[in-house]
């Protein structure tokens, strides 16, 4: 059985979406902007 994100484990967002996430992070971008961007939820987000 293979895990959606090898980055994160027992992730609920798809890898993917973590890398771009983690390129917004790097970005300086808040949290608050980061869901908007990527429509997740403000607790996954802060769970990153």
């Amino acid at each position: 059985m293979t895990s959606k994100n090898k980055y994160y484990r027992h992730s609920k967002i798809s890898e993917a979406k973590f890398r771009h996430l983690l390129r917004l992070f790097a970005m300086d971008l808040t949290a608050t902007d980061v869901t908007q961007l990527r429509s997740l939820s403000v607790r996954s987000v802060n769970a990153v």
